[in-house]
């Protein structure tokens, strides 16, 4: 059984490799790598599912379409959160989620102190799913950012840089 995995992971590999020379000159995928928690193959899902950047008016659709919001019910001055929509684009809501997650694993190692900070804050008051979501719709604010201004977060590993979210000029993609 496991002799019959060896040439799906071949089959993988070559795909992934084809997808990397495909996007490699474009820009978009460039600045959304740059972004925590994002490599390459989530950044060529991320932005494939967007589609273009133009669609979204402000920060908080992108991350509405992706199902990274949460329901809102208010009445009487009063304003309760529900659960996040699932009539969404599943596939950008997987790849935000799984870069919450690579970033939430790996905060320590690459100190990414603002998605830490915010990852605690909300797990010690609602538990780890939410945490994940509300880091995962930080990414993709962030994300509709980088687009919009073109520019790539200015040094994804440095702590002083990530926490003030500073961002560096357009990139030129190599051609």
């Amino acid at each position: 059984m496991l002799d019959e995995l060896d040439p799906v992971q071949a089959n993988l590999k070559t795909i992934e490799g084809q997808m990397q020379q495909a996007f490699a000159p474009c820009a978009e995928t460039t600045y959304l790598h740059s972004e925590t928690g994002v490599g390459e193959m989530l950044g060529v899902v991320i932005w494939t599912e967007i589609g273009t950047i133009e669609r979204f008016g402000r920060a908080e659709q992108l991350a509405s379409y992706a199902g990274l919001v949460p329901r809102e019910h208010s009445s009487g001055g009063k304003v309760r959160y529900g659960r996040v929509r699932k009539d969404v684009n599943l596939y950008l809501k997987w790849a935000f989620t799984e870069a919450a997650n690579s970033a939430v694993l790996n905060r320590e190692r690459c100190e990414y102190r603002h998605v830490a900070r915010l990852y605690e804050n909300v797990k010690a008051r609602r538990g780890h799913g939410k945490a994940i979501i509300a880091v995962a719709r930080h990414l993709a604010e962030a994300a509709f950012w980088m687009l919009t201004k073109e520019k790539t977060i200015a040094n994804r590993c440095c702590p002083h840089n990530a926490k003030r979210g500073l961002l560096m000029g357009p990139l030129r993609p190599a051609l």
